[in-house]
């Protein structure tokens, strides 16, 4: 099961109820009393927006560029001594990417009772949960926007129900009943509106202060995307049809795009471009942001369900075969393209940040293996910089990465945990390195194992990431240096701590079907100086 069946099962499964349909409420109640809100949105709004550099929304901004713009702490040289700050658990795992604001961690869970968390943000420590009539059943599957010390995101009930949540309190400031169908988009917050999509394609314009509907369109097909907004267009790729801009003012259709097969990449708009991926072709598409002609199309090897990131000329997107791709964003030329998580498939959206892309594993095609880390690869040449668990050990990752003031978040999909990594956490006393006991090389045989491998630092500790393929019994012997260092699963990926430091190491790897002398290629891995 990948996660279009698990996002499907979701919002059609028996296992959620579908009541009869609600009118939407024209006045807000809040323990049985009528509030007056614009005065209270006044006054918060007289304090001003976030600090700068906050992710308050999902891909950080209105348009998703998925970009930290302000990030000075991580970087490529770096951003290997990451370590984990704190771990938090929350509900029951999570599938959307969370929100830093005001000091404060926003993320929402899926089950057992969809909420809204508020955490401290240098602990980790809960403030408080919302809603309080949380009831087993609900699930949330939208990241937080936050503005104006207001927190906005939506809860799939029998009806699905957009909330604004005072950011200190928790306290429910409006709510507003959607459409008989679920809400898997993430809302679009700019110029004081709350831009929300459901299932069915009901995509609506609320007002940010209290909720009233402004416009309200459907387009057949769905909407599994979530909305972007830039230059007074609306943009969101509408299931099985294609991308859809509207007028952000009106909800007034301008064009539709066509694209095949479902759709569940959100858009990024920059520079007079939108970008998406598209699932079925395997693609990642350019149109022109006017008059949304196809600029140009470039081939992954695999599903895209990711939604990419566009900094500085270039577009960054993840596919299912677990690669990472980097493509000029004027011609749709290769770049780069990296087995980040040889297949294990990516379904978080990239993250980039002062010359790092971050990005998260989950599980392979058979539905039997996860990887579930956390991996930062160099923007400029693809190397994998660092890589750890999201949550305690193998699961999924699901969720996109949040960069902000030196510091990464993430949740888990299935561990319960949202996990904060940082560098300044204290450094884990290292445990012992056994001796390793000799072992007679064998002379390999050729049996189609090929090997590739990239080495890191972690705390200055030489690491390197091994990636094999065409080994067929159940566990395989790990060489290095003509020594067998472990005997592991034939997964496909083990990473070696060599417990060394400084420059100008060499260290020679070769991978073996356990007990025999049927091994793959020999690979080196060079350790030359400060920098890899």
């Amino acid at each position: 099961m990948n996660i279009v069946s698990l996002v499907i099962q979701a919002v059609s499964g028996a296992s959620f109820r579908l009541g009869s349909k609600e009118v939407a409420m024209t006045g807000v109640r809040v323990g049985g009393r009528v509030r007056a809100y614009v005065l209270f949105c006044a006054v918060i709004a007289a304090t001003g927006s976030m600090a700068r550099g906050d992710w308050t929304q999902f891909r950080y901004d209105p348009a998703h560029h998925g970009v930290s713009p302000d990030e000075t702490i991580l970087s490529p040289e770096t951003v290997g001594d990451l370590t984990v700050e704190w771990r938090t658990s929350i509900g029951d795992g999570t599938f959307a990417s969370l929100s830093v604001a005001g000091g404060k961690v926003y993320v929402v869970s899926l089950s057992p009772a969809g909420k809204l968390y508020a955490l401290d943000r240098v602990t980790g420590q809960q403030l408080w949960n919302f809603p309080p009539d949380a009831i087993t059943g609900d699930h949330a599957w939208t990241s937080p926007a936050v503005a104006n010390g207001i927190v906005y995101f939506g809860v799939n009930r029998p009806i699905p129900v957009v909330f604004a949540v005072n950011a200190i309190t928790g306290q429910e400031i409006w709510r507003h009943t959607g459409p008989v169908a679920n809400i898997i988009s993430s809302p679009a917050l700019i110029d004081g509106r709350v831009y929300v999509a459901f299932t069915d394609g009901s995509i609506r314009a609320l007002d940010a202060t209290n909720g009233q509907v402004i416009w309200d369109v459907i387009h057949a097909g769905g909407a599994y995307s979530s909305p972007a907004v830039a230059d007074g267009r609306l943009y969101i790729a509408i299931h099985n049809h294609g991308l859809l801009a509207l007028n952000a003012a009106t909800g007034a259709t301008l064009w539709l795009a066509p694209m095949p097969g479902p759709q569940w990449s959100s858009p990024a708009v920059d520079n007079g471009r939108v970008f998406v991926g598209s699932r079925d072709d395997h693609k990642l598409y350019a149109f022109d942001a006017v008059t949304g002609a196809t600029l140009w199309t470039a081939t992954t090897s695999d599903w895209v369900q990711t939604s990419p990131a566009v900094a500085n000329g270039v577009v960054y997107i993840g596919n299912n075969a677990g690669n990472l791709y980097a493509f000029n964003a004027g011609t749709g030329g290769l770049i780069w393209q990296r087995a980040v998580s040889p297949g294990f498939a990516i379904f978080s959206s990239p993250t980039v940040a002062n010359g790092v892309v971050y990005v998260a594993s989950s599980l392979d095609a058979s539905a039997t293996h996860f990887d579930g880390k956390l991996y930062a690869v160099d923007a400029a040449t693809s190397n994998v910089l660092f890589s750890a668990f999201v949550g305690n050990g193998e699961g999924q990752a699901l969720a996109s990465p949040t960069v902000d003031g030196g510091t990464v978040y993430i949740p888990s999909y299935d561990q319960s945990a949202v996990t904060a990594f940082g560098l300044n956490a204290p450094t884990p006393t290292p445990t012992p390195t056994p001796t390793p006991i000799a072992t007679p090389t064998p002379t390999p045989t050729p049996g189609g194992i090929t090997l590739t491998a990239s080495g890191r630092r972690v705390h200055g500790v030489h690491t390197v990431d091994l990636f094999w393929t065409g080994a067929t019994s159940a566990n395989v012997d790990i060489y290095r240096d003509g020594v067998v260092r472990a005997t592991v699963p034939n997964s496909g990926s083990y990473t070696d701590n060599t417990g060394n430091k400084g420059s100008n190491a060499r260290y020679t790897y070769k991978v073996c079907e356990a007990g025999t002398q049927t091994c793959s290629n020999e690979v080196t891995v060079k350790f030359g100086g400060p920098q890899l």
